[in-house]
């Protein structure tokens, strides 16, 4: 009975607690660090994020303006393009031309406005 009624601290020899106790500090420590390593993840994490979210509102930007010239030109290429039809129908039937030409002039200005519709629909769907 009266071993073991003994003390803890007899059991477990001094030198021992102290290891413990530093072996315990030193996994503290390395906890610390791995939680600044941890937060300096995040903050990197978190500014490459802001910066990826705006270079991509700067992309659109410009791909909007891209897009908003390349309809600009070809509106304004479709307004010439009917203004040399308008031309060209007005001189015929001053001329007293054959209607022929006339309906292949009204044809081509059809093909060629839808031709340019359809590619620009494309270009938007995909």
């Amino acid at each position: 009975m009266a071993e073991s009624q003994e003390s803890p601290e007899a059991r477990l020899p001094t030198e021992t607690v102290n290891r413990i106790l530093d072996v315990q500090e030193s996994e503290l420590q390395i906890r610390g660090r791995e939680l600044d390593v941890r937060e300096t993840e995040i903050e990197a994490n978190a500014k490459y994020a802001s910066a990826s979210l705006d270079a991509q509102v700067t992309d659109r930007e410009n791909e909007r303006a891209a897009q908003d010239r390349i309809h600009k030109r070809n509106t304004r290429s479709y307004v010439a393009l009917a203004f040399v039809a308008v031309l060209c129908a007005v001189g015929f039937a001053v001329f007293d031309k054959e209607a022929i030409l006339f309906e292949i002039i009204k044809l081509a200005v059809v093909f060629a406005g839808a031709y340019q519709w359809g590619r620009f629909a494309r270009r938007k769907s995909g």
